[in-house]
């Protein structure tokens, strides 16, 4: 996501240095349909905007929202887990579906187990939720409540967001940013001027070879003929 996002921002900021901007026809529905994905643009945006003084519109952050969406679809993996009870199956069905409607996308029950069967068979879950405490090896546990009580959901939550912390960030796109490549005080300055001045900065630190600049300007007034055509 991070590569992908780059590709699409950078570009962006420095249309958007320059006053440019495009429409995305397809903003509402992408605000209606990836609400969460939309509103992780919007603090995306934000950092972006206290950071470098670019205000990225609702079109804008939109586009960025389809990444961070396509980008949660590929990476959406559900932690799977395995339910001990010891009071009775129906305190175990009753405690199941209060896990499932709690936790509904996060996490997937794939049994539902007494104690002397969870040490019959080999764990394969990422987590065993009990409500009794129970020993076994080299595998997560944590006990809650038959009835799954505030103390128990937050242990739950715990471990779901350690299940996650290897999940790339949106945050982690602006560590990429250097300031130094930014250029936004000159309000005259034209296209080709930005082009010139940004790939000498580069050149200037080695991060491309002599010649890109103007390699680069050819390539946009060929794209803005074609766009033209």
């Amino acid at each position: 996501m991070i590569k992908n996002l780059t590709v699409h921002l950078i570009p962006a900021l420095k249309r958007l240095s320059l006053g440019l901007t495009i429409r995305n026809p397809y903003t509402s529905k992408i605000k209606k349909y990836f609400t969460r994905a939309y509103n992780e643009a919007v603090d995306l945006g934000i950092k972006i905007k206290n950071a470098y003084g670019i205000f990225l519109n609702d079109d804008e952050l939109a586009y960025i929202a389809l990444h961070i969406e396509a980008f949660n679809k590929r990476n959406n993996k559900v932690m799977t887990v395995a339910l001990v009870c010891s009071t009775g199956l129906g305190t175990a069905r009753l405690l199941e579906q209060r896990i499932k409607k709690q936790f509904s996308n996060q996490i997937k029950i794939s049994r539902v187990v007494s104690v002397q069967e969870i040490k019959e068979k080999p764990v394969s879950e990422d987590l065993v939720i009990s409500t009794i405490n129970i020993k076994l090896p080299n595998v997560p546990l944590i006990v809650v409540s038959p009835f799954l009580d505030e103390n128990g959901i937050r242990k739950i939550n715990g471990v779901i967001s350690k299940f996650n912390n290897g999940k790339a960030k949106p945050e982690a796109f602006m560590s990429l940013i250097n300031p130094k490549y930014i250029f936004l005080n000159d309000k005259k300055i034209t296209r080709n001027r930005v082009i010139k001045k940004l790939t000498d900065a580069l050149y200037k630190d080695g991060f491309v070879r002599t010649g890109i600049g103007q390699a680069a300007i050819k390539r946009e007034e060929m794209a803005s003929i074609q766009q033209s055509i």
